[in-house]
């Protein structure tokens, strides 16, 4: 039984925080039991901190995530979103700009995407536009691909 809990962390991705703990505490070399009760210590003692803080209602996995490294987790590079190109919160956790936008979507035809080969994205309307689009990323990762095994 864990002594530190708190309804706080009954919200979405602050399991993603406790995974993230316990696979990073698991990567620095502590065994699977010890890294999940090493990892579920922590993650109630950030929760039970952010909900003196910010109260048991407003408590997000970014707050668990900030707290937890104020924790000592940040030196044992716990937390899944702290790579290259991702947020440094949960995905499912969407900022206000990203609300405004699904409340208040731009007029558009587009119904699909796929990433462009330059970082970007295009889009179509249709899904035989969008099969050709993929197709055509398809040649891209193919083409680095081959590039990639011929410089090896």
């Amino acid at each position: 039984m864990l002594p530190v809990a708190t309804p706080a962390l009954a919200t979405a991705g602050t399991g993603d925080v406790l995974s993230g703990a316990i696979a990073g505490l698991m990567a620095q070399g502590l065994a699977p039991f010890a890294a999940a009760c090493v990892g579920a210590w922590l993650h109630g003692a950030a929760g039970l901190l952010c909900e003196r803080e910010i109260g048991r209602a407003g408590v997000v996995a970014g707050d668990v995530l900030y707290v937890a490294s104020n924790l000592g987790l940040a030196s044992f590079n716990l937390a899944p979103y702290w790579r290259d190109g991702l947020p440094p919160t949960p995905i499912a956790n969407p900022g206000r700009a990203a609300l405004e936008a699904t409340a208040n979507p731009a007029q558009s035809n587009a119904l699909f995407f796929v990433a462009d080969g330059t970082g970007g994205h295009v889009f179509a309307s249709t899904l035989a536009e969008h099969n050709a689009n993929v197709a055509r990323w398809r040649e891209i990762e193919a083409q680095r691909l081959a590039a990639e095994r011929a410089g090896r």
